[in-house]
């Protein structure tokens, strides 16, 4: 394997899968997960037609709206970091149940960005300005949800039951 992959576990590399570019980007595709490589950040220049969104390109069809909710509610809860992992679960619980379809497809490109963890919060904190064609009624109710105005205890995601 050449220098790039130095990133991705040698179990990916035995497992094998697919190899493919997204945003330029070198991608290892196994077992359903996608490992990235070490190239990272959303550019603000980037346009939507070069944007490769999981969402909408290979389940936009095949899932109705509560397969929809319940794989975002776990994905909500399961993030890359505990900040994100806080302010989407309690965002999923409160919000995810009353959302529309267009609602759900946009939370859907807005979460499941590749390596979109940090700029993701950065976004949803008004740390960075996301760019245009995440800027929906969706990121902004995230990022009022954000700034938690009735100063709610949000120290542990919600209980599931």
């Amino acid at each position: 394997m050449n220098n790039r992959w130095h990133n991705i576990p040698r179990l990916i590399n035995k497992l094998g899968g697919p190899v493919v570019a997204i945003h330029n980007y070198p991608v290892k595709t196994c077992l359903g997960y996608s490992f990235f490589s070490s190239k990272s950040s959303f550019d603000q220049n980037d346009a939507p037609e070069n944007i490769q969104l999981r969402s909408r390109n290979q389940v936009l069809h095949t899932e109705t709206d509560d397969v929809r909710r319940a794989r975002l509610l776990y994905q909500s809860r399961k993030r890359g970091n505990l900040e994100n992992g806080i302010l989407l679960s309690t965002f999923a619980a409160r919000y995810l149940n009353t959302m529309t379809h267009e609602q759900l497809i946009a939370y859907d490109d807005l979460i499941n960005l590749p390596d979109n963890e940090w700029d993701l919060y950065y976004w949803i904190t008004k740390a960075k300005q996301a760019p245009e064609y995440f800027q929906t009624d969706v990121l902004q109710l995230l990022q009022e949800h954000c700034q938690n105005r009735k100063n709610e205890l949000r120290n542990q995601q919600p209980s599931l039951y």
